[in-house]
């Protein structure tokens, strides 16, 4: 402790008005322990004493933010100090949501011709009997989670999640790793609403993969930048069409997760930087602004509070392992935010 309070002393003259900040706040001192174990165990490295003590400040703040969220015995989910401990909720949204946001309903044009050539599909998937539970993780139909990082990359993870189990389901659980990267790099210069690290539009991605195709990991790792498009590759295959989705009810939402998962577009609101466990039932208005991509890869209507199991691209440091669980709502409306009206995707091969 007298060193710590040493260190603050050499810094006073630089920040003194901050400094008397750090001091007056109750709880500093089992936060800078906490502060010190968190910074070594995710390797964060500060380039000055200022920058520590500001990052030590936002990490106590957060920290009061979840102990008063997870006293309320009234919410279905807690948080948690995970990667994002030092960041505040400005940072984060600005960091880990779309730049490019899409009101929901979605308002983005589409091609008359394909979506009237998917009616009589989109039909039969509203017509089926849903499943109490599907969970395509469990029969092994869903790669690992991954970390988009400071990349607003997470239509191109969204997306290739749901190919990747398309493809899989479609030659008997043959599950291979696609290519976000080359979505990243070469989505604007082919012509579609796809913006490198900028955020890119679910449906754009569909009509990518269908009609530019679908490149290997290997080829094409991910670097977390965009990088030139390597126009003259030859892909590794195409998906035979996807399924546009919006629906006004939530039961058809999930009559299409049935089939395999969905890339779908939400709203993330800075409750979500600390989710570690649980149900979300935000009571908060949310789904006004769609700024994220992440994919559906199954439900639960037994539960006590029925849910969709949702795949992130935050790494598997985040949430439960890289997955969160979300309240479906009333299957008869658009649901718990309006997921069921916000623009989806599902690819078919």
């Amino acid at each position: 402790m007298i060193k710590a309070i040493c260190v603050l002393a050499l810094v006073a003259i630089q920040g003194s008005c901050f400094l008397s900040t750090i001091q007056s706040l109750s709880g500093v001192h089992q936060s800078h322990e906490q502060f010190q174990s968190w910074s070594n165990d995710f390797g964060k490295v500060y380039k000055s004493t200022l920058d520590y003590l500001y990052r030590l400040y936002v990490f106590h703040n957060n920290r009061l933010k979840i102990e008063a969220h997870n006293s309320n015995s009234a919410n279905t989910f807690t948080l948690a100090l995970n990667h994002f401990g030092d960041l505040t909720s400005e940072e984060f949204m600005a960091r880990y949501t779309s730049k490019n946001l899409v009101p929901n309903p979605s308002l983005v044009a589409t091609n008359k011709q394909e979506d009237e050539g998917r009616s009589a599909e989109n039909e039969r998937i509203k017509n089926l009997k849903l499943d109490n539970e599907v969970n395509w993780v469990e029969r092994g139909m869903v790669n690992p989670v991954q970390d988009q990082g400071l990349c607003g990359s997470c239509y191109a993870f969204s997306s290739t999640a749901a190919i990747e189990s398309a493809y899989a389901i479609a030659n008997q659980g043959k599950l291979l790793k696609f290519s976000e990267q080359y979505v990243v790099n070469c989505g604007d210069q082919k012509g579609y609403k796809l913006y490198g690290c900028m955020g890119g539009v679910l449906t754009e991605t569909g009509r990518f993969a269908k009609n530019v195709g679908v490149f290997t990991n290997d080829d094409y790792p991910y670097k977390e930048e965009k990088e030139n498009c390597d126009s003259n590759a030859k892909p590794f295959t195409q998906i035979k069409d996807f399924n546009s989705i919006t629906s006004e009810k939530m039961a058809d939402l999930l009559a299409e997760v049935m089939q395999g998962p969905i890339a779908l577009s939400i709203e993330v609101t800075p409750v979500y930087q600390f989710y570690q466990f649980g149900v979300m039932n935000v009571k908060a208005p949310c789904g006004f602004f769609i700024n994220h991509g992440v994919t559906v890869v199954g439900y639960n209507l037994n539960a006590d509070i029925p849910y969709l199991l949702i795949r992130n691209s935050y790494s598997e440091s985040w949430g439960e392992k890289g997955y969160f669980r979300h309240s479906i709502g009333d299957l008869k409306t658009s649901g718990t935010c309006g997921f069921a009206n916000s623009l989806s995707m599902r690819p078919i091969f």
